[in-house]
């Protein structure tokens, strides 16, 4: 019986989305999203499965992109895919790493990777990768700040190699300009490698996401009721 499992991630300002059917790619694309506005996601990746005659009916298992990433995105990938499983107790979810994914996007499992965001305000967010042993990257509990090219420098002890979004070169430039060029870019991350990523490992749930930076809520502004 044909399967297909799918990957979505939307922890930057695009989302990224894959179907696996059985064990083969089927297709792994970027969607582009107008800022601040994720309103026509549901349709566009409906209107991708039909490309492949598949509807959202199709898939039974959903690797969900768990961060680090925007807090509003993660939280926007998790409840739509948590809309599409409820009360359906055929369809699997769960949570991968989205640090992992773009680990593998840009590496093979061999050496100790370090994976940088732009943590704003001038500092990068590093998140530490190991390889495992049945071939794949896993997080190795290390979170780190980098706000210097020394910062940095003291981590290739550690970390034979760096990765990180294209869209977020900028910023690492603007940090550690000097080792830039030592950092692999990842043009997007690849939705793919969370819906392959230790296909029988569920135990991780899509409400457990680790954001970038926490949102911060602020009282509503007064409304004026008079000139």
């Amino acid at each position: 019986m044909t399967t297909y499992s799918a990957g979505f991630d939307f922890g930057s300002s695009n989302a990224s989305f894959a179907v696996l059917k059985d064990d083969c790619v089927l297709f792994d694309r970027e969607i582009m999203l107008p800022a601040r506005n994720a309103s026509g996601l549901p349709q566009l990746m409906s209107d991708i499965l039909l490309e492949f005659d598949l509807t959202f009916d199709d898939i039974t298992s959903w690797s969900v992109g768990a961060g680090p990433g925007s807090f509003t995105g993660l939280r926007i990938a998790a409840a739509f895919v948590s809309g599409l499983a409820f009360r359906r107790e055929q369809i699997r979810t769960r949570g991968v790493s989205s640090a992992v994914a773009l680990g593998r996007t840009v590496f093979t499992p061999e050496e100790p990777v370090m994976v940088l965001y732009d943590g704003r305000k001038g500092e990068l967010l590093g998140f530490g990768l190991k390889p495992a042993e049945d071939g794949e990257f896993v997080e190795d509990g290390f979170q780190t700040i980098v706000r210097s090219e020394s910062d940095l420098a003291k981590l290739r002890s550690s970390y034979r190699e760096f990765a990180a979004l294209q869209t977020d070169k900028e910023a690492v430039r603007a940090v550690c300009p000097v080792s830039v060029n030592l950092i692999h870019f990842a043009e997007r991350l690849y939705a793919a490698y969370l819906a392959s990523w230790r296909k029988d490992d569920f135990s991780r749930p899509m409400t457990d996401l680790t954001y970038l930076r926490p949102a911060v809520f602020v009282p509503p502004a007064e409304v004026r009721t008079g000139l």
